[in-house]
């Protein structure tokens, strides 16, 4: 049941699918928009109906910057783990698998993220692990500090930059 309902996000929210959805709602409104448009302005008009409907075409199928929870999820797939998962104390595990208590963190908040990761591995009985999220040369230094931290704590720590979703 929860591999469908991960499915069903997927497909939804998660995938090309929606790309294709927003671009045909916004053409939709477009052409509509373009009948009344062209019957007021003349048939001289016609001429810019695909330029319109190519933008909007752009427009709805380009993607904004990605969050965390896009790296967490990415992974967590990838993984076969469990995305969000709940302690008793309300807490969340970012992902956690058979093996991994995962925290997913920008570089820049490398500290923290050492923190929880050794809470959801204490709380699970699992491995502590990090996945990092390296947006650009300046994290390399924050990546630094969490890997020296990580060797003396027993830490798994993986990396992640915007281009491994593409």
């Amino acid at each position: 049941m929860a591999l469908q309902g991960a499915l069903f996000r997927w497909l939804i929210f998660g995938s090309p699918t929606y790309c294709v959805y927003a671009c045909v709602a916004k053409l939709l409104a477009a052409w509509i928009a373009s009948l009344n448009w062209h019957r007021n302005k003349g048939a001289a008009t016609v001429k810019f109906i695909p330029l319109l409907f190519l933008v909007l075409l752009v427009a709805g199928c380009s993607h904004g910057p990605l969050h965390e929870k896009d790296y967490q999820r990415w992974w967590c797939e990838k993984h076969g783990g469990e995305l969000e998962h709940r302690l008793p104390d309300n807490t969340r595990v970012d992902c956690l698998t058979k093996e991994y208590a995962l925290e997913v963190e920008y570089a820049p908040k490398w500290a923290e993220s050492i923190g929880q990761a050794l809470y959801y591995g204490q709380s699970t009985g699992r491995k502590p692990a990090v996945l990092v999220i390296v947006r650009d040369k300046d994290d390399e230094r924050f990546l630094k500090r969490l890997r020296a931290v990580a060797k003396e704590q027993g830490i798994k720590v993986w990396t992640v930059r915007p281009k491994d979703l593409e």
